[in-house]
């Protein structure tokens, strides 16, 4: 499917062109949108690239002892959910164990995740439906990818960060 196509983004039954990666538009439809390639410095919560003001997906890498984080700044508008993915664009998931967490304009971390499952190594966080990621208050939330072990690089890896509005 060609880039501002709908896409399958929960069951991958309809995929992307080459390269493009399908992003969560709403519950039950995605679009495709090529990668936007991460920008240093953005090595902590308090110095994130964006503002990433609609769904958008990232390739960037991790490098042990140097580079461990990465973070993006969203811009969420009130009552819009976030739904935040770690993958290698091809359908699977990356070399390398990253965690995925959001955290608040304070510093907290609000939602975080490890693995999708036992055998998915790939992290997700869902608050299309429910949970602390849905119908939130308006404001910048920072987006962060790191390594599960500090001493681990993530050679490349693909964020998706999908901001669906409260009407989707």
């Amino acid at each position: 499917v060609a880039v501002d196509a709908s896409c399958d983004w929960r069951y991958g039954s309809a995929y992307c062109a080459m390269g493009a990666a399908c992003l969560p538009a709403g519950p039950s439809r995605g679009v495709c949108a090529p990668p936007v390639m991460e920008t240093e410095p953005n090595n902590s919560p308090t110095m994130p690239q964006g503002p990433v003001t609609q769904s958008s997906v990232f390739r960037g890498s991790i490098t042990a002892g140097s580079d461990t984080v990465d973070c993006y700044r969203a811009r969420v508008p009130m009552g819009a959910s976030l739904f935040v993915e770690s993958h290698d664009n091809m359908g699977g998931c990356h070399a390398g164990d990253p965690i995925v967490g959001v955290l608040n304009a304070a510093g907290a971390v609000i939602a975080e995740n490890d693995d999708i499952s036992a055998s998915v190594l790939c992290s997700r966080i869902d608050g299309l439906a429910a949970g602390p990621l849905h119908a939130m208050a308006a404001g910048d939330y920072s987006v962060c990818i790191r390594s599960f072990n500090a001493a681990q690089s993530i050679a490349q890896y693909h964020l998706t960060i999908s901001i669906v509005g409260a009407s989707n």
